[in-house]
């Protein structure tokens, strides 16, 4: 079984069980990051795998969906700078 210590509350627990792992909207794989595309509340949040994203900066990932609308946004900035 697995077992992790947490904080909550200011308590620190120990989780035991299936704790699902986080797996990549794209295929399914083992999660490494989290998109960090900014959308209203927060960033997008979705989980990504090593293949399927895109680092855009320095601890800035996106998943396939916000890779687009990022080369979008590139191609309006440089068209307002020309």
């Amino acid at each position: 079984m697995n077992c992790e210590w947490m904080n909550i509350g200011g308590t620190n627990v120990m989780i035991c069980g299936g704790r699902k792992k986080p797996r990549c909207v794209s295929c399914g794989r083992k999660s490494e990051y989290q998109c960090d595309w900014k959308v209203a509340g927060g960033t997008c949040d979705k989980h990504i795998c090593w293949k399927h994203v895109e680092q855009v900066g320095e601890d800035k990932h996106l998943c396939p969906g916000h890779q687009q609308a990022y080369k979008k946004w590139l191609a309006q900035q440089s068209e307002q700078t020309a």
